[in-house]
Order: structure tokens, then C-alpha cells, then sequence
């Protein structure tokens, strides 16, 4: 049994050692992790799995843009690897993105394995335009969070901080 939770600062080293058990050390040396650079998971996103023992999974979301368009990248979604296959990355996944729906967010992509995720709804991102330089291009996936979000969308996948620098250019 666990509950599902958003993240809290203490959370953060726990987390850490959950991603290193998950997906190894050299994790950040994934493409995606350069879309994370420098930007702040979005809080009310950051959920995690917990259960008396300790803390279960995890997920988090970073915006980023999608063309010209802001959307989210949903990652990394972790579970203790004792204990996938239970149930937690799934309840992570649903209970995270009725949560961005919710609040307004449209699209989330997201660089993963199409066989996991085509189960929530997500889409090869070349069926609809969108790709991520320097990514194997058939682990690109995105979903609608929005009713048609994704008849609106397409182009590289590309990191937030091109609004900040976009914007200081204009001014």
C-alpha cells in the first residue's frame, strides 16, 4: 500500500538515490537532461510514492517548448526497481497528468519506451511533427492534455530557457 504525494524539499535526496537505483549514475547523460538544465521541475507536478518503508517512485515535469508552443516534459518517472510491475508507475502517470490537465497545461512529450507509454494515451512524436534534436527519434512521444491540443503543435522540442532569451532579444 502507498500514497501519492506531492514532492517535498526533504524528498530531494531520497529522489536522487531512487534515479541513480532506476536508471543508473551516468542518467544525466541522457539527452532529455539537457532540457532539464538550469529549470525547475514544476512543483505542483512533482509527485512521488511513498509508503512507510520509504519512498516508492517518483515523477516530475519540466516545461519546455514545442516549437513555439509551451508544453511539458514528463521525466524522469522512477519506481524502486524491487518493485516495478506493482501498479506505482501507473498510478504516478494518471494521478500526474489529470493534475496538469487540470491545471491548464495543454501537451506533454515526453523520450521513452513506446511500448510503456502508448498505454497512456501517448503518441510517436513524428506522427505529429515533433522531435528532439539528437534523440532517437522513435522514443519521442507526446499526448494531448487538451481536447485536439495536438492538431496545434509541432516542431523541435526545445528547452525553456529559448522563451527567456527570445524575450530579453525582443525587449
Amino acid at each position: 500500500m502507498f500514497e501519492l504525494s506531492v514532492t517535498r524539499p526533504h524528498d530531494a535526496a531520497d529522489i536522487e538515490d531512487l534515479l541513480d537505483s532506476a536508471f543508473g549514475a551516468n542518467r544525466k547523460s541522457k539527452t532529455s537532461y539537457r532540457y532539464r538544465d538550469g529549470v525547475d521541475p514544476i512543483g505542483d507536478l512533482a509527485f512521488v510514492a511513498r509508503a512507510p518503508e520509504g519512498l516508492l517512485g517518483s515523477i516530475a515535469y519540466y516545461p519546455i517548448l514545442i516549437g513555439d508552443s509551451p508544453s511539458l516534459l514528463l521525466g524522469p518517472l522512477a519506481v524502486a526497481p524491487n518493485l516495478q510491475g506493482r501498479g506505482i508507475g501507473a498510478s504516478l502517470m494518471h494521478h500526474s497528468m489529470a493534475a496538469a490537465g487540470r491545471y491548464g497545461y495543454r501537451t506533454v512529450a515526453l523520450v521513452g519506451d513506446p511500448n510503456y507509454y502508448s498505454r497512456f494515451g501517448f503518441l510517436p512524436g513524428s506522427d505529429h511533427g515533433v522531435w528532439m534534436a539528437d534523440e532517437v527519434q522513435k522514443k519521442v512521444q507526446v499526448r494531448a492534455l487538451a481536447e485536439c491540443a495536438l492538431d496545434s503543435i509541432g516542431g523541435e522540442i526545445r528547452h525553456w530557457g529559448a522563451v527567456r532569451r527570445a524575450s530579453r532579444a525582443a525587449a
